[in-house]
């Protein structure tokens, strides 16, 4: 929208200490793809095939690197790859910079583990009961027809965002609705709630309607 402010991506590969990383990087999704290709077979993934290296429309857009390396017999390697977002262009390019040696990627996995732990313990939450909020959070990004009213009810409404007003719920977040039929689902309702504390937390906001 005009009053938006702009993104910058950046998409970054950290190759392996000690090994030389020839980095190839493909930005248009209809050549990662290739003609009559799909997701799940795309033109880029053939043996013989190597990214272009050329900026695509930025319409329709891939973030796609590759670099080749060699693992030891009985050995390992390890690369990361970094996906992040900033403000400005050089805020992006100074991540890209960061994120480039790997050993910014493993310490940044660890701080983001310390952090976990502690918010958990702030929670008073299990690793388990974060993950099933993680889980049910999809449902509030990706709505699926599983978690969501009859398709009859659904097709019965003809109200807009407006009809929610007078209920003193804007519209504007994703909306929980939890039915319940007895009291004695409290604790299900103290689960729904510290669900949304949860979500609040992690940057998803969201109505909870009882």
């Amino acid at each position: 929208e005009p009053h938006q402010l702009p993104l910058w991506g950046m998409h970054v590969l950290a190759g392996p200490a000690g090994q030389p990383c020839e980095v190839e990087y493909e930005t248009s999704r209809a050549a990662f793809l290739g003609r009559n290709r799909d997701e799940h077979d795309p033109a880029a993934l053939l043996p013989q095939a190597r990214l272009t290296g050329t900026v695509g429309g930025v319409l329709d857009p891939v973030f796609s690197l590759r670099c080749k390396v060699t693992v030891p017999p009985r050995g390992a390697v390890t690369v990361a790859f970094s996906t992040g977002v900033a403000d400005s262009r050089e805020s992006a390019m100074r991540l890209a910079d960061q994120y480039h040696e790997l050993r910014s990627a493993q310490r940044a996995f660890e701080l983001a583990w310390a952090f976990n732990q502690v918010q958990l313990q702030h929670l008073h939450l299990t690793a388990r009961r974060a993950q099933r909020f993680q889980q049910l959070g999809t449902y509030l990004l990706f709505p699926q027809a599983t978690a969501r009213g009859g398709e009859a009810s659904l097709r019965q409404n003809r109200q807009g965002q407006s009809g929610l007003w007078r209920y003193g719920i804007s519209g504007d977040r994703p909306i929980v609705l939890v039915k319940i039929a007895d009291a004695e689902y409290r604790d299900f309702i103290r689960d729904v709630l510290q669900a949304r504390e949860y979500w609040d937390r992690h940057g998803l906001p969201v109505d909870v309607v009882i």
